[in-house]
């Protein structure tokens, strides 16, 4: 009985240790790092998003619900994540400018994005002639709103590197359709 005891003892205890340490992101000492691991969970929902778009463009309305799914899914994610990173010595500003750019971005998957993924539901493969015009014009107002935030989210990472000492190259932005 003891050893029983003892063992549900130590199982609780080391899941208490994963669950308190495994979900959390690391806290930071190095300002390229931190820099880093903000860009890489943008770019992991710019690419979600660009893979949406795509869908958009080019589906018969056969996978963009998974697509959608996919991007609402990753886009969460992205942003719980940059949420709980924490400010990095006593500077918070570039966080807070990335949680708003995910944050923006999933008020456009629930808004503007929905309604284009429900039109090509709706229409599939078989899209009357009025309707392209309008939907390529809401498609193009997302984009529009996209590359304004990511603008300022630009500005705050450039901040950053210049009050931390690095510098930042940005990838040109997409040309405007």
């Amino acid at each position: 009985m003891k050893q029983t005891t003892l063992l549900f003892t130590a199982v609780i205890a080391l899941f208490m240790l994963s669950a308190s340490t495994g979900c959390k992101p690391p806290r930071f000492t190095d300002p390229v790092a931190y820099n880093d691991s903000i860009i890489d969970r943008i770019d992991k929902n710019t690419d979600v998003l660009s893979a949406l778009d795509d869908d958009l463009s080019y589906d018969d309305g056969s996978k963009i619900n998974d697509s959608y799914k996919a991007a609402i899914d990753t886009v969460n994610k992205v942003l719980n994540y940059i949420k709980s990173m924490g400010e990095f010595k006593g500077y918070d500003d570039f966080r807070k400018a990335a949680e708003t750019f995910v944050q923006n971005d999933l008020n456009r998957l629930n808004g503007g994005y929905k309604e284009l993924v429900d039109e090509v539901v709706k229409y599939g493969a078989d899209w009357p002639d009025d309707a392209i015009d309008p939907f390529n014009d809401k498609l193009k107002k997302i984009d529009d709103a996209g590359i304004a935030d990511m603008d300022a989210f630009n500005t705050a990472q450039d901040k950053f590197a210049t009050k931390f000492n690095f510098s930042v190259m940005h990838t040109p932005e997409p040309e405007k359709k």
